[in-house]
């Protein structure tokens, strides 16, 4: 742990290296578009319809929200949930370290340590990743049962 900490207070003096790459070399002005793209982004995808489902809620009042959540659908709801999440957290993290214990014993990452690990893909993984994901939100909903 202790090399792991030496080598990110060293983070703020080598700066300059990134500088050198085309991704870090963007204007001012295209750095912060991109943030203000971002945030944007989570503030209307996440943060506004979780502010509506809260206010929907809890129209007419703490008492009539805590009361439908003790309704029998809603609490077989809960559980479901809950033994969804029981079961696919594990599964997530089996599966997960495997993959990347099968990239490390194929390529290293040696030369990927100073880079987050989605930007350290090459143009295939990352397409392998999107192509991934977007199968995991298609095809968990029909295994679930959604």
């Amino acid at each position: 742990m202790a090399g792991g900490a030496s080598h990110l207070a060293g983070v703020s003096g080598d700066a300059h290296r990134f500088e050198g790459r085309s991704a870090t070399r963007d204007p001012a002005f295209v750095k912060y578009t991109v943030l203000a793209l971002a945030l944007g982004f989570f503030a209307i995808f996440l943060l506004l319809p979780l502010i509506v489902v809260f206010t929907e809620a809890l129209r007419k009042g703490l008492d009539t929200y805590l009361a439908a959540l003790t309704d029998p659908d809603a609490l077989s709801a809960i559980k479901l949930t809950l033994i969804a999440a029981v079961i696919a957290v594990p599964l997530n993290i089996v599966f997960g370290v495997a993959h990347f214990q099968i990239r490390v014993s194929r390529q290293g990452v040696s030369h990927h340590a100073d880079r987050p690990a989605v930007l350290g893909l090459s143009r295939h993984r990352r397409a392998d990743l999107c192509a991934g994901l977007w199968c995991a939100g298609l095809v968990w909903p029909v295994v679930a049962g959604q």
